[in-house]
């Protein structure tokens, strides 16, 4: 089926109703022309009204697309930004019908909490459990991910001031169990971490070791080349947001809105000096770094800021 949809013509898959496109096509419309309240009150009225609808009218089979990578990664901007579509729902990791203490429930229950959003798509964020996503889409066939990596000085500054000595205390309990929650990961890691760490180990420290744990998965599970899986760097999300957002509504298969460029800004890219780590340690998190960017990026500079935003 062809609908009109503000002034682009779209093709409508099987489960968006004409409603769905003509409704969205409008609020494009607004979004494109004015930030005033007096324009935007209507957006949102029309919004409720559209999700209402949606959930009322939903008939197919939601898609479950996990949001995944380390803690200050861009994680909830992304989802901030596609949940702008009135085809994706949310599931956040403190939504208490999937997760409990942040960590995905039987994964029995998450289908049905998927089930339940009556949405196209719907967004999970098991950021804490990225290392179980081949298990995850091998329980759910149909289901992708968004990889999202941001580069190891800039996550590891964040995470050491939003979660402070908590980083530390993460690390002793990785050691002590030996890595109990990374039954995969490489004896090459674990070496790296041991040997960086130590009774005096720093927030930094512990940050890092943290980073280079979670996004090592990327490699270790052979997650390169797997079409249910899409990486993408967050400096490319906040220097290129139409760019990369455009290739993300792609693979979860939603149009891309405007809307979702509103709360993107590239002032948190590389504002403070690289964070003081063991040697060892900052050698490993630079060459992982640089596998994960692989051929896709060059040297991001630092737009000027133009809204205020989020991580």
């Amino acid at each position: 089926m062809r609908c009109l949809a503000g002034r682009a013509v779209v093709i409508c898959p099987p489960e968006r109703s004409v409603l769905s496109v003509l409704i969205t096509g409008f609020m494009t419309f607004h979004a494109r022309r004015s930030r005033s309240p007096f324009v935007q009150w209507p957006r949102r009225a029309i919004r409720k009204v559209a999700l209402a609808l949606r959930r009322l009218t939903f008939s197919g089979t939601p898609l479950p697309v996990f949001v995944i990578g380390s803690g200050r990664s861009g994680t909830d901007l992304l989802m901030h930004c596609l949940s702008q579509s009135l085809e994706v729902a949310l599931l956040n990791e403190d939504h208490p019908a999937a997760f409990q203490n942040w960590r995905l429930r039987d994964l029995d229950v998450v289908g049905r909490a998927i089930h339940a959003q009556r949405a196209p798509v719907v967004l999970l964020k098991p950021i804490v459990e990225t290392q179980r996503v081949a298990e995850l889409l091998d329980s759910f066939p149909d289901g992708r991910a968004l990889f999202i990596v941001r580069h190891w000085h800039d996550n590891v500054n964040s995470r050491a001031k939003f979660f402070g000595d908590d980083q530390q205390r993460m690390v002793e309990g990785w050691l002590r169990t030996d890595f109990a929650r990374f039954p995969a990961l490489p004896e090459e890691i674990r070496h790296v971490v041991r040997e960086a760490w130590s009774s005096s180990s720093t927030v930094a420290t512990a940050a890092a070791v943290g980073w280079l744990v979670v996004n090592a998965t990327y490699e270790y599970l052979g997650l390169t080349g797997d079409e249910r899986v899409h990486k993408l760097l967050y400096e490319e999300l906040v220097q290129n947001g139409e760019g990369t957002l455009r290739e993300v509504c792609a693979f979860v298969g939603v149009p891309f809105d405007p809307a979702m460029l509103r709360e993107i800004y590239g002032s948190s890219v590389r504002k403070s000096a690289p964070p003081e780590v063991p040697a060892v340690l900052a050698e490993r998190c630079e060459r992982l770094w640089t596998q994960l960017q692989g051929a896709t990026t060059g040297a991001l500079e630092a737009p000027t800021p133009t809204s205020k935003g989020r991580v």
